[in-house]
């Protein structure tokens, strides 16, 4: 028996979008849901992507499964060379997020492309719950940390034995543009996983999906479904309402959101729809992979076909973190207890004497902050506006009328 907190259905795919402050998890099969942290958004999936194969013939090598590839997944740090493999062997799999999160075009981010924030990567199952990684042993993932990011592995209880059943990566943000050319920046969120033999999956009982014959089979695909989130929090990211009118083709922008539509704190992009879901096929050595003779299994093959992507809104309050040119030396915090706002800015000589202003999202003046000779200030404030203030509303800081920064309070 298999204990988990929130139970998957294996095999299963929910495809509405999920709706507002409820805390959700995406029932895929592989129960995706973001590092404990509840869903308190829609989510928006845009599905505008597609995964490469990662081949391992006896041998591995990383190679594109469509034309519109934007996710990278590199053997051992090398992408497209062959790699030998008896079944007994370690490899580093790192999964290479290619661009950010589809949203609204605006004029702060006009490409409406967002910067990714966590990926989480679950472990190939069966329907009926087995670890299709499993060789004669148990075969657990290891968790490759990094100064670049956070990996936290995810965990179920089956026969009493606690089993990895995800790594979720996060605490990285991975830019969408850099310096105004989109999709330019990646990174490696790595695993390392001991990949068993054709032999050993043919030798067992793991419930094949229709058309597949293990006698005869060549080879076996093994899908790896993950789910990459884009944190969009006070950036004014909505998707519409079925009732809203969306943008015309020609139109450069995304319309303003009405009261109907939804302003999100996270999009995600869904990594585990039919031609999407990456997938190691492992063959024998000296030979090919042949669709008609690959071997799938149950409730690992993806059966989801891509929802229609969202259409987007946007917020005029919203901002884009990535002009904003004080955005890792300013924080917000305000206590509920005595109605204050206390707000620090860690600037550097350079802005010695200048004096910021403290603002809601809608533009309110809460006060003011002067930064002394060494570029720095912390100023207690307090009012009537402040008192309205609510813990998590979006503070901004201006210099001369323009956003240098911004935190939740």
């Amino acid at each position: 028996m298999e204990s988990i907190n929130s139970q998957p259905t294996y095999g299963t795919f929910s495809q509405e979008v999920l709706s507002i402050d409820v805390p959700v998890s995406l029932d895929t099969g592989q129960n995706p849901t973001t590092l404990g942290t509840p869903m308190t958004s829609r989510l928006s999936r845009s599905l505008r992507r597609s995964f490469p194969a990662l081949v391992v013939a006896g041998l591995i090598a990383a190679t594109a499964s469509t034309a519109y590839a934007h996710m990278g997944i590199y053997v051992n740090g090398i992408k497209g060379d062959p790699i030998a493999a008896s079944g007994n062997g370690t490899y580093a799999l790192a999964f290479s997020i290619g661009h950010g999160c589809a949203g609204p075009r605006t004029v702060a981010n006009p490409d409406g492309n967002y910067d990714s924030t966590s990926l989480e990567i679950f472990m190939p199952r069966n329907t009926d719950g087995s670890f299709l990684l499993d060789g004669s042993a148990a075969a657990e993932p290891q968790i490759v940390n990094s100064a670049s990011y956070r990996a936290t592995a995810k965990y179920v209880v089956v026969a009493g034995v606690s089993r990895v059943s995800s790594v979720v990566f996060d605490k990285f943000v991975l830019p969408a543009s850099n310096n105004g050319v989109k999709n330019k920046d990646t990174n490696f969120l790595t695993i390392g996983v001991k990949l068993p033999s054709l032999a050993t999956l043919k030798a067992k009982t793991y419930p094949i999906a229709a058309g597949g014959e293990a006698a005869s089979a060549t080879a076996a695909k093994i899908y790896f479904p993950s789910m990459q989130y884009c944190d969009v929090s006070s950036q004014g990211v909505g998707i519409q309402a079925a009732t809203s009118t969306p943008a015309a083709i020609t139109d450069t922008k995304d319309p303003a959101c009405t009261s109907v539509d939804a302003i999100q704190t996270t999009l995600i992009d869904e990594w585990q729809t039919k031609t999407r879901t990456p997938s190691v096929t492992i063959i024998a050595s000296g030979t090919a992979a042949v669709a008609a003779s690959t071997l799938e299994y149950t409730g690992n093959m993806p059966s989801l076909a891509p929802a229609t992507a969202s259409k987007y809104c946007s917020d005029p309050t919203g901002y884009n973190p990535r002009t904003l040119t004080m955005a890792d030396k300013f924080s917000a915090s305000y206590s509920a207890k005595t109605k204050s706002l206390t707000v620090r800015v860690a600037g550097s000589a350079l802005h010695s004497g200048r004096k910021y202003a403290v603002k809601t999202s809608t533009g309110t003046i809460l006060g003011t902050a002067t930064l002394n000779v060494n570029g720095n200030a912390s100023v207690k404030l307090k009012g009537t506006a402040v008192s309205a203030l609510k813990v998590g509303d979006s503070i901004r800081l201006t210099f001369r009328g323009a956003l240098v920064g911004a935190d939740p309070a």
